[in-house]
């Protein structure tokens, strides 16, 4: 840790550093070099190339940045900010450690006038799926760090294991936008198919071009690739508006989206509840056995579940971007939350979905 004089501090942040929290032209690196045709295996990989290609835009730390402006939004001046990244023995493509010094240093030139505290990393030497290793290991730390550290001051925490994934949540409210747009009947000139599904997602992920007569080639280009001779939609004015507000939300290949999902805590007290899973025929499942025999011995796996408890899922809205586009930040945040809401209680969230794991009541 650094020896920051933390009577002056007025807040301490704490965060998990992933492998999408260094970026590009607000689109996370690895997905940025891999748009311009760039493959890169690591993180690693990713941070060296970026630093010896001086073309590349500068590397920015997208999800911490927001996070950070709304800390200051609430009037703290002076932060210590403590990024865990994981290290592995051997080293994991995942591992994030090789971001955090890009990150730094995006953070200092960000918030140069409001940065007065350290910025120091924690590494994670554990398997970051082993919940029961990074348990021991982020309570053993933040216990040191609460040793140190004035208890009267504000403390921002986002370190998590376990707990539905940002990327998750994210993915829910997605796919819960593409299927109301292609059931949009007002769309299509003809009842969609799955080509048009196909198409329709690359739409969602594609930036339109920049000139309006060149729109309706972009979205012809599209369709052909799906294997039509042409765009089957109806308008392509309003088309074209609603793919935008889908890229404002979600992003696109050119830039992230507005809306900034974060991973969802429990509220309050929560409730464990041990479960199981018993496949009755393992040596089928694991390939080795051709065909299922009633003699196989079943293996019972043993895991804990969430039951009846009650979570917090948070989201944040670069609002000043959206009121300059000419979109409502409170709109579409309330579309956003109907969308998270229904994607809840309908489709769930996580593994097991198809047993009845991952769905919400009263969402």
């Amino acid at each position: 840790m650094g020896q920051t004089h933390r009577e002056s501090v007025e807040a301490l942040f704490l965060a998990n550093l992933g492998t999408s929290d260094l970026g590009a032209n607000e689109t996370p690196l690895l997905n940025y070099l891999k748009n311009i045709g760039v493959m890169t295996k690591t993180l690693g990989e990713a941070v060296e190339l970026a630093a010896k290609d001086p073309s590349l835009p500068p590397l920015r730390a997208i999800i911490l940045e927001p996070s950070l402006r709304c800390v200051f939004e609430k009037g703290v001046k002076s932060v210590h900010i403590v990024l865990f990244v994981t290290e592995q023995t051997p080293p994991q493509p995942g591992d994030t450690s090789p971001s955090f010094f890009p990150v730094q240093k995006a953070l200092e030139k960000e918030f140069k006038f409001q940065l007065q505290g350290d910025i120091d990393q924690v590494t994670i030497p554990h398997d970051p799926s082993d919940w029961e290793q990074m348990f021991q290991f982020l309570s053993e730390k933040l216990e040191e760090l609460a040793q140190i550290y004035p208890p009267e001051r504000y403390v921002f925490v986002s370190v998590t294991g376990g707990t539905p994934a940002a990327s998750a949540i994210k993915g829910c409210c997605r796919s819960l936008a593409f299927w109301e747009l292609f059931e949009n009947e007002n769309i299509w000139a003809d009842p969609p198919d799955e080509s048009d599904a196909e198409a329709l997602q690359e739409c969602l992920i594609r930036p339109l071009p920049d000139k309006e007569s060149e729109i309706a080639n972009h979205f012809t280009t599209i369709w052909k690739k799906a294997g039509k001779d042409n765009h089957p939609i109806k308008n392509l004015s309003n088309f074209k508006e609603l793919v935008l507000q889908h890229h404002s939300i979600f992003g696109s290949q050119k830039e992230a989206g507005l809306l900034l999902f974060l991973d969802a805590f429990p509220a309050g007290e929560y409730r464990l509840c041990p479960d199981i899973m018993n496949p009755h025929y393992p040596r089928y499942y694991r390939g080795e056995s051709s065909q299922a025999d009633d003699w196989e011995a079943p293996s019972p796996i043993y895991f804990l579940t969430v039951q009846n408890s009650t979570f917090q899922f948070h989201l944040l809205m670069d609002k000043y971007p959206a009121e300059k586009r000419g979109l409502s930040p409170q709109d579409l945040l309330e579309k956003v939350i109907l969308w998270l809401s229904n994607a809840l209680q309908k489709s769930g969230i996580g593994a097991k979905t198809t047993s009845g794991y991952g769905y919400w009541r009263d969402a």
